[in-house]
């Protein structure tokens, strides 16, 4: 058990670490950015999506390290066992998709939860600075 909330701390604070720095990244570049808006804006939708794709892989090699490193459970369906199953799995847990193809069995179950929930906050916190970003810069016509 101890092992397994080793391997969920260092995803969720993984997770954040990655957003912070690219979000904070693409703030701080968008504001020197002398490229035209359009441009701008599309990189950094780009590099918040990065940022989600890269946390997806940090919490698939979480499910990874947690079912065929720690035994600490098992992910049965349409599954054969290889890393890029484990990000697939971690992509439709992540964006709570929950497709049922491919589902956690044991301790693994906490990591499913707590990925959920990361996803949610972290897509949460791009949604809410996609807003401050368009706000910021968005420009509106004179009235």
């Amino acid at each position: 058990m101890l092992i397994l909330m080793f391997i969920i701390a260092a995803a969720v604070f993984t997770s954040i670490a990655i957003h912070y720095t690219v979000l904070r990244f693409s703030f701080h570049w968008s504001a020197r950015s002398e490229w035209p808006a359009q441009i701008v804006f599309g990189s950094v939708i780009s590099l918040v999506l990065l940022a989600h794709s890269l946390e997806v892989i940090v919490f698939g090699l979480g499910h990874y390290a947690t079912v065929e490193l720690a035994a600490l459970g098992t992910i049965e369906g349409q599954f054969s066992g290889d890393v890029r199953e484990y990000i697939y799995f971690s992509f439709v847990s992540y964006t709570s998709l929950g497709l049922g193809d491919i589902y956690p069995h044991g301790m693994v179950r906490l990591l499913t939860g707590i990925e959920a929930l990361t996803g949610l906050i972290m897509i949460g916190w791009s949604a809410s600075f996609t807003y401050l970003f368009m706000n910021k810069h968005w420009e509106r016509p004179d009235t």
